[in-house]
């Protein structure tokens, strides 16, 4: 359980990494003085366009990335497509993914009328970004109270999420194991 734990904080520490990354369009005065909380959230949106899981819509700027967890769900007979991958290791954790969108969608109230640093296209791919994790948060969430599905995967699978069905066939592995919490099993 210690390592799952840490693991859950894969999202917190790629975040901070790559918020942490200079941007070319700022010079290193100005960073020191004023964080450009514009570029930040730019390269945060990219982080979450880059960790998709499922289907993933037409009108997504990262072209190297396709459809992939398109059976997520499949042992319990639920639908858990959709959502972020947590890291390297394709594993969808659903409560750090939950703290995660709450976040990045409060540093935009926060932000967006004081500093109008968010620009129209730009708060149209948040809104993206935190509807395509609710909806993955509210199928995980539907059998409630009997079930809250908290993760699917597990560190079996090292390899691209597009290439997951290909790796487990491989490797001759099982579907992504689905984890859940019920009031017997908390």
């Amino acid at each position: 359980m210690g390592r799952q734990h840490s693991l859950a904080y894969g999202w917190v520490r790629y975040l901070v990494v790559i918020l942490s990354l200079p941007s070319s369009s700022s010079s290193s005065r100005r960073r020191e003085k004023d964080p450009d909380y514009k570029d930040a959230l730019s390269k945060s949106i990219i982080f979450f366009e880059g960790q998709r899981s499922g289907k993933l819509p037409s009108n997504q700027t990262i072209c190297w990335r396709s459809d992939s967890g398109l059976s997520h769900g499949y042992p319990e007979h639920v639908d858990l497509v959709g959502g972020y991958y947590d890291a390297g290791d394709n594993i969808k954790f659903g409560l750090p993914m939950a703290f995660t969108t709450t976040m990045l969608a409060w540093s935009v109230l926060e932000f967006f009328g004081r500093k109008k640093m968010v620009m129209h296209e730009e708060r149209l791919m948040v809104h993206e970004a935190v509807r395509w994790a609710t909806n993955y948060l509210l199928k995980a969430s539907a059998h409630l109270p009997q079930a809250l599905y908290v993760q699917v995967a597990d560190h079996k699978c090292w390899v691209r999420p597009e290439d997951m069905e290909m790796g487990m066939k491989m490797e001759a592995a099982t579907p992504s194991t689905v984890y859940k919490v019920t009031p017997s099993d908390p």
